[in-house]
């Protein structure tokens, strides 16, 4: 499990007990196709996709703001490292 985020960074390990979703790009152009594309049909991806943002966001909000500073914090540090400095611990 330690190795989770470390090649892909699909998911992004808070603290010592967290695993979080990194929905980056995908998302992106998810809710760009769910917006602007009328023919777009849903894949099973997407669908796993959505859960994995409604699991997260519930998550989130049910956090105290300490706690969610910590996690949003820690989040945005390991992507910059992953992306500009070429690691992520």
């Amino acid at each position: 499990m330690d190795n989770i985020g470390k090649r892909d960074l699909s998911h992004i390990r808070v603290g010592e007990d967290m695993v979080w979703p990194n929905l980056g790009a995908r998302l992106n152009d998810l809710e760009w196709n769910l917006r602007h594309n009328k023919a777009y049909t849903l894949t099973r991806e997407d669908q796993l996709l959505l859960a994995t943002l409604c699991n997260a966001y519930r998550e989130i909000i049910a956090k105290t703001n300490r706690e969610r500073n910590f996690v949003c914090n820690d989040i945005k540090r390991k992507l910059k490292q992953h992306y500009y400095e070429g690691r992520i611990q």
